[in-house]
């Protein structure tokens, strides 16, 4: 059997509601842990797409997780600046220093990449 993952794809539904066919291997890259969770509660673990890398995925859970949250920094500031974490701290950062230099840029922003959406309905 060969260690391949062509032609599988996977329904996923985003937060905003959305669904997407997604294949395998853009899956398996980016939510390991998950896509191996899925794959056993659904009882498709067995198939030739899955079961040469699932077992070990579910056995390394807890070294794939800590060393994916050890990849992910917590930058606060950058060159004596505070970044915001959300749309709500860029609020309050606006406040306490009484602009609205944030709020500039994300308008800003979302007005550049609108073009890159396509609204579906």
């Amino acid at each position: 059997m060969r260690k391949t993952t062509a032609g599988w794809k996977l329904l996923v539904r985003w937060k905003n509601g959305s669904e997407e066919w997604i294949p395998l291997r853009l899956l398996k890259k980016s939510y390991p842990v998950d896509v191996a969770d899925f794959a056993k509660s659904r009882n498709i673990h067995e198939e030739p797409a899955f079961y040469w890398w699932v077992p070990f995925t579910l056995r390394k859970r807890n070294s794939i997780v800590s060393s994916m949250k050890t990849n992910v920094k917590k930058i606060t500031h950058k060159y004596g600046i505070e970044i915001p974490t959300s749309l709500a701290h860029a609020k309050r950062i606006d406040e306490r220093n009484k602009n609205t230099l944030w709020s500039d840029a994300i308008n800003k922003e979302m007005a550049n990449v609108t073009v890159a959406f396509q609204v579906l309905g």
